[in-house]
């Protein structure tokens, strides 16, 4: 029997001479185009780098400020340390992504997938990350003030440290989560989320369950003990 020489897709249709010529070009050119995002990595602010495949690349202390990352696969990248100032991102799967200490303000990450990704200490303040996707997301200390997270999601996410300082949290996913350690929520966010009664909230706030699905969140009134006066002895 003639041994199968031929290359096959990933459905496992045999390909013909002219489409493997073509797959050929096309992996040709996204490498070319890797390579040249690398080499310029530090030069890269206000670049056009929509719809690209990006993944896995070492791209840490990259300038990336203003660039137009929107659809872009990042997954797996390292872009810690990296400047994304008002960076388009929108659609991007930054999944299991590495971005520590990545300065991120005022920046677009609407539907992002950040799903895994090691996001400690990130600065995303005055950022709109409207239905991105935090879920098993490192979030250490994250910086989310006046930040949209309209309907994101933070299934099983780290949130010890975060800042929601006057974030946007209406119909954010905190079902389950861990909020004891987060910094600056208010009763209004709290309600304006989605939450069930595993959620865990921080010191300060306190929840009162009325029914099913219904509840009042506010501020734990610390109760002042009187001290005691010094008897005078007789």
């Amino acid at each position: 029997m003639a041994q199968d020489s031929g290359h096959k897709n990933d459905d496992g249709v045999e390909l013909s001479e002219e489409e493997i010529k073509e797959a050929q070009r096309l992996e040709a050119k996204r490498k070319a185009k890797q390579k040249e995002v690398l080499d310029s990595k530090d030069k890269l602010f206000g670049a056009a780098l929509a719809d690209l495949d990006l993944a896995g690349l070492d791209l840490q202390n990259a300038n990336l400020a203003k660039a137009n990352l929107s659809h872009t696969n990042l997954s797996e990248t390292n872009l810690s340390n990296a400047n994304l100032i008002e960076v388009d991102l929108t659609g991007a799967d930054l999944s299991k992504a590495d971005l520590h200490d990545a300065y991120s303000p005022d920046a677009q990450w609407v539907a992002v997938n950040l799903s895994g990704a090691d996001l400690r200490w990130v600065d995303f303040s005055w950022a709109v990350l409207s239905e991105a996707n935090f879920t098993e997301a490192n979030l250490l200390e994250v910086d989310f003030t006046e930040a949209t997270l309209v309907a994101s999601d933070f299934t099983r996410a780290n949130l010890s440290g975060v800042n929601f300082n006057n974030a946007n949290l209406i119909d954010a996913r905190l079902t389950g989560a861990d909020l004891s350690k987060t910094l600056n929520l208010s009763p209004e966010q709290v309600e304006s989320a989605e939450l069930d009664r595993a959620t865990q909230l921080p010191p300060y706030l306190e929840i009162e369950w009325k029914g099913k699905g219904e509840y009042e969140v506010r501020k734990k009134i610390e109760k002042k003990t009187k001290r005691k006066k010094n008897q005078k002895k007789p």
